[in-house]
Parts: structure tokens; C-alpha cells; sequence
């Protein structure tokens, strides 16, 4: 925006922030404009050095807003949408005229004359310029994603191309990684170490975690769940697949796990717990070696309640980071998506936690809390999008795994091979729980990540390279889904670089499924999981069907059938009756 005397800055940041476009303001040094949700950007003072910064800036699909017909013609050469205060757009069939009427009147007022000035301003013209302004923000998006989408077919392999038109009309696929190594990322910020100290600090730990929460004394404060085996649900993927899945098939239940009932505990809780380790060691009021559930006590409570603690979730992270923060002390919000289920958000404010709701996706609550927690110092942003912190504790499930594994005398190895399917959202979960077990068992273990036709933000970040660079929507999808915890349009860079050399695959399974699978599952084995838990049940589906390139590359064919399937339940026990009702009779 040429934002300098501009009326209509504060219609156009509201109408950006819908289309999550982000809205820059130009202005120079004699001016200061600045407004919330907004990047100012103030240049030297002098004639025209606003138009020349707007220029420079300028890319083709952009949108610009301005009155000055000079500005306007420059940026139309560049391809951006140009429009002015009153909805007026410059295009190049008038903009030549336009600069021949300012030539004439300006050699008019040379020679004496008087030209009238500009009308008062009316809130007609405020409509007429936001319906307009909100016409050319429609075109420019769809603009972006056309030369988005030629720029990606001229990247993408014939198979791939393939899977891309399949994903764009929301038909399942399955993707292979084709940069798989099977070894761990180096130089890279996190490591295995930090997996090995999470799981040192939630032991230290565990003596409070059992003195506050009482459904974890049978485990003695550790946050895990069972490893457990679902043979009925096992005759249900051969009857889908149409073909035998031999070996056993395993549910790692997660959605069982206490606190919060879904795999985002490990992560969330160990997250609040580390902060409220540092805080404590900081004040004095504990050391590593003590014991912790002193934790409990209420000069704890008192000294956090001065802290505050923020997270951007679809509903489980909120979850676990609502509940563990708020039974600690702090003061805590949680910014929801559109996505996220009414009930979530009802326990949350029973705990006492403050609940920001957003008519837009996960992307843009994370965002906005993200900004809300920078400008207070005494707030703690929880990113599952880029936390290492987050990153530990779920990978601390693999560390777990391994012992139950062990326990059930089942071997990992060449001739017995794991494979492990999880659902993903934006990443963080899933991807904990990869590195881990791809740290412990390299090669013999293969990972695929499950995700909803209608929102495959890691597979479209992974395979196009792109990474949270592209959204589903950069496609033509709506990231609508009832799986509520993958209803995620941009994945972690920071997740889907870390899953490069790891990951096997991706795979997208529709929504008619998931409640296939929950109904079945309540039937036949007695255990309710939430829709976005069933993405796991489609994935030994997937490559049944079509994983024979996959299993020849890898040297599988002879040994898939002495393999191990192991599901991944991620949501479900804190699940309202009534809800459970509503899906089971959808």
C-alpha cells in the first residue's frame, strides 16, 4: 500500500488477514503508520521515494494499492493488480488514458486554470473499493497457484506429475520418498542427545506427575501408553486391500495416553515441563538432583502464575499444553483454529485456560499467537511447528516402543522388518516418533505418514521440495477434513527437512474411511480412537495395493510377509459420549 494519506489501510490489512495475504505499508520518514497485523516500511523523505521502494518491491501477482497513476503504470509492467482508494482498478487498457487526463489537467493548471478537487469521501466508496479489493485478491491467489502449479510440473517426475493430478482431485495416493538414506540428517540443530535428556527429565519428574495426576500411578508418573495386538482389525485391512497382511498387527495406543489422551502429551507436557524446570532452577527453588514433586507445592504455583504460556493448535497440543500448564500455575492461552472440535474447547476453560477461537485455519492461529506471545517477555510460545523442545518429547515414544518391542519378544531386524504408520499433521508428532525409532533400528524400520486427501501438507511439502512454501490450497483443496488434528495446510519446514533421508512415504486416505474404520473398530475390537487416529489403518492398505516398487527397491518382496505392522493411535480418550455418539451414527 502507498499507505501515505491512504483512507482505506485499515479495510485492506482486515481483508488480507482473511486471505492470509500479508500487507505491507509504505510510507517515508515524515509519516509513521503502523498497524497491527501489518509491516510498515518507511523510506528516506523525498518526492517519489515511496513510489521507486514500492516498485522494487513489487512481484508479478502482487496487489497493489494506490492513487498515483505514475506508481500504478510502473507496477502493471511488472504484472501486479493495481487498484486505488475507491475500488477503481488500473489495468493496461486505461492506464494510458488515465496518464494522458493527469498530463492535460496538470498543463491546465500551468496555464492558470482550476481544476476541482476530489469529492468528500462516502461509505459507499469504502464498500466499492473492499468489494473490489476483495474480487482481485481472489484473482491474484488464483494467479499465484496457476504459475506455482507450471513452475511444479516442470520440477516434478512422471510418476510424480501422476500422483500430483490424483491429490488435486482428492483421490488417495501413495507417495515413496525418493531421498530416503536411512540415515540421521548431520550438522543439523537437533539430535539423538536431545531424545536421551527429555527422557531423563520426564523421569525426574515422574514423582510429580503421579502425585497430580492420579491415573499415572499405575505407571508411576510415566506418560506412556500399551502396545497392544488388533487381529480383527488386522482381517478388516485384508478385506479392504483385498490381499493377506501376514506378521502381526500392532496399535500403539496413544489415543490412550493420560493426561490428554492423544500422542501430543509426551510432546506438549515434556515442553511445559522443561520451561517450568528452568524457571525453578533460575528462582532457586529446585535442583536436578531433588525431589520434584515439590513441584506440587503452592509457592511453585504462585511463582509461575507471574509466566505465561501460549500455543496455535487444531486441538490436542492444546490440549496437553492447556492442562499441564494451567495445573502447574501459569497463565495460559490457547489460540484455536476453525477446525478445532467444541468440546476441546470447553475443557480447556473448565482448566482455567483462556481459549482465543479464529474463523481461519491452523496456520493462521499459530501465527497470530506467535505475534501475540513476541510482544510480551514473560510469554512462552509453544511452536509445533518449529520446536525442538516439542520435537524431544515426542520422540521419547521410541525409546518406549523399543522396550515394548523387546518385552513381546519381537524383533526389529533385516529378515523381520517394523513397519510404522502414523498420521500427520503438521508434522511434529509424527515426525518425533520417526527420528526416534529411525535412530534405534535404521534401515530395518520403514515409516509412512497418513494424511487426508483433502489436506496432504507434508506429502505436497515433501515431494514438491517446498516444504510450509506451498499450501494445500496452492493446489485447489480446501484442508477441510473431520480429522481435526491433520486439517493442516502448510507442514514444519523444520519437521519435513529432518524427514528427508528418514521418511519411507506419504499416503492420503478420504474421510469416508476414517469413520469406516472407527465404526469397525468399536465393533470388532472394542476400542474407540477419533476419526484422525484411522489414517494409521489405511496406510498397511496403501502399500498392499500399490507398495511394490517400494518393496522391490528395499529388497522387501521375501520379507514383508515376516514383517511387523504397527498403527498408530494418536486421539481419542478424552472424547466426549455424545461426540463418540455422533461419529459412530455419521
Amino acid at each position: 500500500m502507498d499507505a501515505d494519506a491512504c483512507p482505506v489501510v485499515d479495510i485492506a490489512i482486515f481483508v488480507s488477514y482473511q486471505y492470509e495475504m500479508k500487507p505491507f505499508l509504505f510510507c517515508d520518514t515524515s509519516h509513521i503508520i503502523e498497524r497491527e497485523n501489518a509491516i510498515t516500511i518507511q523510506v528516506s523523505e523525498g518526492r517519489d521515494s515511496v513510489d521507486f521502494a514500492i516498485v522494487n518491491a513489487v512481484s508479478k501477482y502482487d496487489i497493489v494499492i494506490t492513487q498515483d497513476y505514475g506508481l500504478a503504470a510502473m507496477c502493471l509492467a511488472k504484472g501486479a493488480f493495481v487498484l486505488n482508494q475507491n475500488g477503481k482498478e488500473f489495468t493496461d487498457e486505461n492506464i494510458d488514458q488515465m496518464l494522458f487526463f493527469r498530463h492535460e489537467n496538470a498543463k491546465f493548471r500551468r496555464s492558470g486554470g482550476k481544476t476541482k478537487g476530489p469529492k468528500k469521501r462516502t461509505e459507499k466508496n469504502n464498500l466499492d473499493f473492499e468489494i473490489k479489493f476483495r474480487q482481485i485478491c481472489e484473482r491474484a491467489i488464483n494467479a499465484k497457484r496457476r504459475m506455482k502449479m507450471l513452475e511444479l510440473q516442470r520440477q516434478l517426475s512422471e510418476k510424480e506429475q501422476e500422483i500430483m493430478d490424483n491429490m488435486k482431485v482428492s483421490k488417495p495416493v501413495l507417495w515413496i520418498n525418493p531421498n530416503k538414506t536411512d540415515e540421521l540428517p548431520e550438522n543439523h540443530s537437533f539430535t539423538f542427545q536431545d531424545v536421551l535428556n527429555a527422557e531423563k527429565r520426564l523421569q525426574r519428574f515422574s514423582a510429580y506427575i503421579q502425585f497430580v495426576f492420579s491415573e499415572t500411578k499405575k505407571l508411576q508418573g510415566i506418560i506412556e501408553s500399551k502396545l497392544i495386538e488388533i487381529p480383527k482389525m488386522q482381517s478388516f485391512i485384508e478385506k479392504y486391500a483385498d490381499k493377506p497382511l501376514f506378521g502381526k498387527l500392532l496399535l500403539k495406543c496413544d489415543h490412550e495416553l493420560p493426561i490428554s489422551g492423544s500422542i501430543k502429551a509426551r510432546g506438549g507436557i515434556y515442553e511445559v515441563l522443561k520451561l517450568a524446570e528452568q524457571i525453578a532452577i533460575k528462582h532457586g527453588f529446585i535442583q536436578e538432583t531433588d525431589d520434584y514433586s515439590k513441584f506440587a507445592d503452592k509457592a511453585f504455583q504462585e511463582l509461575f502464575s507471574q509466566y505465561k504460556i501460549a500455543v496455535g493448535s487444531t486441538g490436542n497440543l492444546g490440549l496437553s499444553i492447556g492442562i499441564m500448564a494451567a495445573k502447574l500455575g501459569f497463565q495460559t492461552t490457547v489460540h484455536m483454529s476453525m477446525d478445532a472440535k467444541e468440546w476441546k474447547k470447553q475443557l480447556l476453560r473448565e482448566k482455567g485456560v483462556q481459549v482465543i477461537e479464529y474463523e481461519s485455519d491452523y496456520s493462521l492461529a499459530v501465527e497470530e499467537g506467535r505475534k501475540q506471545a513476541e510482544k510480551d517477555p514473560m510469554c512462552h510460545f509453544v511452536d509445533d511447528e518449529n520446536s525442538i523442545d516439542l520435537f524431544s518429547g515426542y520422540a521419547v515414544g521410541a525409546l518406549r516402543l523399543k522396550k515394548q518391542l523387546e518385552n513381546y519378544k519381537i524383533p526389529v531386524n533385516q529378515e523381520h522388518p517394523l513397519f510404522v504408520y502414523l498420521p500427520c499433521g503438521v508434522g511434529g508428532g509424527p515426525g518425533g516418533v520417526a527420528f526416534g525409532l529411525k535412530a534405534l533400528y535404521k534401515e530395518n524400520v520403514h515409516i509412512f505418514f497418513g494424511e487426508p486427501t483433502q489436506s496432504p501438507c507434508m506429502l505436497l511439502g515433501m515431494m514438491t521440495g517446498m516444504h510450509d512454501q506451498i499450501s494445500v490450497k496452492d493446489i485447489g483443496l480446501t484442508n477441510r477434513t473431520e480429522a481435526d488434528g491433520l486439517a493442516v495446510g502448510r507442514p514444519s519446514k523444520f519437521v519435513g527437512k529432518l524427514m528427508e533421508p528418514i521418511l519411507s512415504g506419504c499416503y492420503t486416505v478420504e474421510d469416508e474411511f476414517l469413520f469406516e474404520s472407527l465404526k469397525e473398530m468399536v465393533r470388532m475390537e472394542g476400542i474407540f480412537m477419533e476419526p484422525s487416529s484411522h489414517a494409521s489403518l489405511f496406510g498397511p492398505i496403501q502399500l498392499l495395493k500399490e507398495g511394490n516398487d517400494y518393496f522391490e527397491k528395499h529388497g522387501l518382496m521375501d520379507r514383508f510377509n515376516q514383517g511387523t505392522h504397527i498403527v498408530w493411535g494418536t486421539g481419542g480418550n478424552m472424547v466426549p459420549k455424545e461426540q463418540r455418539e455422533i461419529y459412530l451414527n455419521r
